[in-house]
């Protein structure tokens, strides 16, 4: 069977949400089903759509990517949610580890690691 990897992005830059989409729709197995400019409508929308994957920001107006990823993670906890940033250090993936976050990319690396943990649907690789 050859199902796509349904994507939510949540993102308050719409560029980078916009980057990301082009650079995702160059991967055949993985398909956009949605944007959200901030972790309110990230959970909204991952109410709605039940994506497989939300590839999420952590800083975003309302309620953070933390407080989203736990609320999401709560209620729907199927969903993977993995957090693109540009904070590398160790203090932020040990606060997205206590969100209940599947995965951890740094945006400068991210075309190294997103396609092959998109793949697997990030269960068989943690990016933490």
């Amino acid at each position: 069977m050859n199902t796509k990897v349904r994507i939510l992005l949540a993102d308050d830059h719409a560029g980078f949400r916009r980057a990301i989409r082009l650079f995702l729709k160059k991967h055949n197995k993985v398909e956009v089903v949605g944007e959200a400019s901030d972790g309110n409508e990230a959970v909204r929308q991952a109410q709605s759509l039940h994506p497989d994957v939300i590839l999420m920001d952590i800083n975003m107006p309302g309620c953070s990517g933390f407080d989203a990823a736990r609320e999401i993670k709560r209620s729907l906890p199927d969903i993977k949610v993995v957090f693109l940033t540009m904070h590398a250090d160790d203090r932020y993936r040990q606060l997205a580890s206590n969100a209940l976050a599947d995965g951890f990319i740094n945006k400068a690396d991210l075309n190294m690691n997103i396609f092959q943990s998109l793949s697997n649907k990030v269960t068989s690789s943690y990016i933490m």
